[in-house]
């Protein structure tokens, strides 16, 4: 993606445009899970102004819809037994998220890589 006219560090932008290409990456490769993909792209998302782009959109959802669960560095604050509790929903919600949010990582990879 060419970087737009209010974007002024090219330098910057080729930075952010390479942290949603491999965070896409990763989760395509399975590195990653979906909801941990969500929390690293909410915030690059408002970096590029892209709140309407759907793809995006799709892990704004996803951000929004498990940000109660324990998921990232976050887990070492939960117990065991709340963590046992939790992981079904987990999986059960990244499941249920899965394919669509391979679809939009897809795109969001061809969108954001720098040339």
């Amino acid at each position: 993606m060419d970087r737009p006219s209010w974007f002024l560090n090219e330098w910057y932008w080729r930075q952010v445009c390479g942290q949603i290409v491999k965070c896409a990456d990763d989760l395509l490769a399975g590195r990653v899970g979906v909801i941990a993909a969500s929390q690293i792209l909410f915030p690059l998302l408002l970096e590029v102004r892209a709140t309407d782009d759907p793809d995006f959109v799709t892990f704004t959802g996803i951000y929004d819809e498990s940000d109660a669960l324990p998921v990232g560095p976050e887990r070492e604050r939960w117990s065991d037994a709340a963590l046992a509790r939790e992981d079904p929903k987990i999986a059960q919600y990244e499941a249920q998220c899965r394919n669509v949010a391979l679809s939009a990582a897809r795109k969001l990879k061809e969108k954001y890589a720098v040339v």
